[in-house]
């Protein structure tokens, strides 16, 4: 038995930015994505011969997460 597939786009992005005199200072922000497009990723194929849930998805991958961060 072929379980679905699985597709998902992660990302990041960060900028620093340097200021002052001497430039020696410095701000730092990024920002991470996981399953950018949220698109559903089924998991738990049930496998049991005999089961009720024979052949049946049982589960859903992680759904989109955002974080930010600033340093």
């Amino acid at each position: 038995m072929i379980g679905p597939g699985a597709f998902t786009i992660n990302s990041g992005l960060s900028k620093t930015i340097q200021f002052g005199r001497d430039g020696l200072r410095r701000l730092d922000f990024s920002w991470n994505t996981t399953n950018l497009l949220n698109h559903v990723n089924y998991a738990g194929l049930s496998t049991v011969l005999g089961s009720p849930t024979f052949g049946q998805i049982t589960g859903a991958g992680a759904m989109r997460s955002m974080h930010s961060r600033r340093g």
